[in-house]
């Protein structure tokens, strides 16, 4: 089934991945201002112009150069320079959000009336929870994820972007990201196939009440910005479907897609036969206005009863 979030994101892990955001923390964050006595942190060049969105490689030596830069000045000298227009975390459409573990906004370059305001619970468009996902992977050290957010160069109109967190301390974190063309890259057919194992291995281990329960939390491991858990009955009722949960005990056998393919039936009866397997067929793409493109989705039996899958965009030329 593997109805596509309404405008996601993947995790990209680092494994993951779906940032743009806020953070808590003391007030310094916005009393203190940069000063001549700050050490500079040598910027690597970037490749990314004007005219072309930064690529994942300059978000990440960014953030990395944020770090560093905490490292050389302090807490609360770095929070202030992340935060100030115009200065030098300000980069070819690139800044600086920072975040306690709390959820709290400490710092942010792209909205500063955001500093002081917790997000923990926030949900993008997608119901993604951005926060708690970043502060998820902040905590194992750092990582990608896809999710949608403001873009201060559109207006603030809620975009797809690619983001990357790094822990700082133990008490704060920080990040960047890019809207550009890899916001709205889709897996690759890789990754579905190492998530929906990784999933299958997972529901075999604890059961499927359980399993379905993790699955359906938007803030929780298995649901990645363009990656999550579809789950089905042989008979086509829904049983995990965090995107359009009120479709959870609903037989959707009859769905079809504009080319008259029957997705559900398909892999149904593929799971059922083979035990694993790919369908492709259809489906409304949220990262591109909804527009109908070609999916493929990796589908595994996990038991007589049912099986759960996964799926991804057929990537444009």
């Amino acid at each position: 089934m593997a109805r596509g979030v309404k405008g996601c994101v993947l995790v990209w892990l680092a494994l993951v991945v779906g940032a743009a955001i806020a953070g808590c923390g003391s007030g310094g964050a916005t009393s203190a201002s940069p000063s001549a006595t700050l050490s500079p942190v040598p910027s690597p060049s970037p490749t990314s112009t004007a005219a072309t969105a930064p690529s994942p490689d300059d978000v990440k030596a960014f953030v990395d150069e944020a770090v560093a830069f905490a490292g050389a000045n302090g807490k609360e000298a770095a929070l202030a320079a992340f935060t100030a227009p115009g200065g030098q975390f300000h980069r070819d459409g690139m800044y600086v959000f920072a975040y306690d573990f709390g959820g709290t906004v400490i710092a942010h370059g792209g909205d500063a009336t955001l500093v002081g305001k917790n997000l923990i619970d926030m949900t993008d468009p997608n119901g993604l929870r951005v926060i708690r996902h970043l502060v998820r992977l902040a905590r194992g050290g750092g990582g990608w994820l896809y999710y949608m957010w403001g873009d201060p160069e559109k207006e603030n109109s809620q975009q797809p972007k690619l983001g990357y967190v790094r822990k700082v301390d133990d008490t704060w974190f920080l990040g960047s990201g890019t809207y550009g063309p890899a916001a709205t890259k889709p897996p690759s057919q890789a990754e579905v196939k190492a998530f929906v194992d990784e999933a299958w291995a997972y529901a075999k281990k604890v059961g499927r009440e359980k399993a379905v329960a993790a699955f359906m939390d938007k803030g929780g491991p298995w649901f990645r910005g363009q990656l999550y858990v579809f789950g089905d009955t042989y008979d086509g009722t829904v049983v995990c479907f965090p995107t359009e949960p009120k479709n959870i005990g609903t037989n959707l056998w009859d769905r079809v897609d504009p080319d008259g393919v029957h997705p559900i039936r398909e892999m149904a009866k593929l799971a059922r036969a083979k035990g694993v397997g790919w369908v492709t067929y259809k489906y409304q793409d949220p990262t591109q206005g909804g527009r109908v493109r070609i999916k493929h989705s990796y589908v595994r039996a996990v038991d007589d009863e049912w099986f759960l899958g996964a799926g991804t965009y057929e990537r444009e030329k």
